[in-house]
């Protein structure tokens, strides 16, 4: 069985982050180690409470709490940019009652991210709409391209929804697809779903 925590690390950079440890390591270390890719290294933890954008933590948040599904869901980002436009690594998460198992491990391919397809995947997407959304803009959005000053408009003002709406329409549907992931070569990893709960609640104190 493999041992996983959160703790607070000391970077190359001579700050305390907290981190995912696997088996005594941080992660990205571990997955540096695995792979022999040294660019792994420094990777900040997708669960931490740094990322620029607060939506896309939701996300990956909800991705976290949605134990019921083999998900592929964000594990470290790039420190940088700190958010989901640079590199992502992501697990590929099954649950069972007392164990949580990352059968592969790989990082999001940009090559088929269609930025026109993610933009049109928001209020545009007419397909996704709920009933409330049918009543409250049937007679106005419904007929809008994103070249119309009330899309435009509206997005402005609703910006945090309009995000989670293409989060959900687009970028949830292409990590799920494998063919967008480079998978890498490392073990298996199976922890007690116990201590990876008490891992992602550490983090969860720090948002």
């Amino acid at each position: 069985m493999d041992k996983i925590c959160a703790d607070v690390i000391r970077t190359v950079y001579g700050y305390d982050e907290l981190s995912i440890v696997v088996n005594g390591m941080s992660l990205d270390v571990y997955l540096s180690e695995k792979t022999g890719l040294s660019k792994l290294k420094e990777l900040y933890p997708a669960w931490g409470n740094s990322l620029l954008c607060k939506n896309e933590s939701k996300f990956i948040w909800e991705l976290l709490d949605n134990q019921k599904e083999t998900l592929n869901i964000p594990i470290l980002l790039c420190p940088e940019d700190l958010d989901l436009s640079c590199i992502v690594l992501v697990s590929k998460t099954t649950f069972s009652d007392n164990r949580v198992c990352w059968d592969k491990i790989g990082c999001i391919l940009k090559d088929n991210y269609d930025v026109k397809k993610e933009v049109q995947s928001g209020i545009l997407d007419v397909e996704s709409w709920s009933d409330e959304d049918l009543e409250k803009y049937a007679g106005s959005l419904a007929w809008c391209n994103i070249d119309d000053i009330e899309w435009k408009l509206w997005v402005s003002e609703n910006w945090d929804e309009e995000k989670m709406r293409r989060l959900y329409n687009y970028t949830y549907k292409y990590y799920q697809n494998d063919e967008n992931i480079e998978w890498y070569e490392t073990p298996k990893l199976e922890f007690l779903k116990e201590d990876y709960l008490k891992c992602l609640e550490r983090f969860r104190k720090e948002l």
